[in-house]
């Protein structure tokens, strides 16, 4: 593991200097690797985006993602900061219909997203997930600090899904195109029910907070600030 991802950083590395020479392609790497934690065993995968970046050793993560999704039987329960079919130049709707797919195949479908999202375009693509039978959305909606406004927080960034209660995918990708396509993020995922069990409770927690509320038809959400600056007749923290 630590070398297929000792294979990114050379990758980037390397493309921060235009003067220097390209780094010697990594071999190709066997897919999963074995690990045992708390006395159960596991099998291990890396991933990495954008696919065009990737040296040989390391998946593609919308794959794992997407052939994850697809082999779904009973549940997908999943936690990212932003959702979409589009953004920052990219569209790709490949994700939201296996998503879809899998809600029509019986397949029990949960996503937290965070309040960033509403407002933008991605709103509309989540609120097409919550109309369909079997897809549940709830928006995260943590409330600001008492003491005053912080910037670009009070959010929860997780990016985690877990499966079947036995497969976990952790990584830095929200889910939309541009972070497939366009910018450096990286993944692992495990099959290992000891672990995928943890980060579904992990889910459990956020999904039942006061702070989730449910995506429903006609429920008019309004957007929050998430930036440098407080919104109007708030006070930043520490003035």
């Amino acid at each position: 593991m630590v070398r297929a991802f000792g294979d990114v950083f050379e990758r980037d590395w390397a493309a921060a200097d235009t003067t220097a020479p390209a780094p010697a392609e990594a071999a190709p790497q066997r897919w999963p690797v074995a690990f045992q934690v708390d006395g159960e065993n596991g099998q291990m995968w890396a991933s990495a985006s954008p696919q065009k970046m990737n040296p040989a050793s390391v998946l593609w993560d919308h794959d794992v993602i997407l052939e994850r999704v697809n082999r779904a039987e009973k549940e997908i329960v999943a936690q990212v900061l932003s959702y979409g079919v589009g953004g920052h130049g990219k569209t790709d709707s490949t994700l939201h219909r296996a998503l879809l797919a899998a809600g029509a195949r019986g397949v029990k479908v949960k996503l937290i997203v965070s309040d960033w999202v509403v407002g933008g375009r991605g709103e509309a693509d989540l609120r097409a997930l919550a109309a369909q039978p079997n897809i549940e959305v709830r928006i995260s909606q943590v409330a600001d600090w008492s003491k005053g406004y912080i910037p670009f927080a009070r959010v929860e960034h997780c990016k985690f899904m877990v499966t079947d209660g036995q497969w976990l995918w952790l990584g830095t990708s929200n889910w939309d195109p541009s972070y497939f396509y366009s910018s450096r993020n990286i993944a692992i995922t495990m099959k290992h029910n000891l672990l995928a069990q943890r980060a579904r409770r992990i889910f459990e927690r956020s999904w039942t907070a006061k702070s989730a509320v449910a995506l429903t038809a006609g429920q008019k959400l309004a957007p929050r600030t998430h930036s440098e600056k407080a919104p109007p007749g708030a006070v930043m923290y520490g003035e």
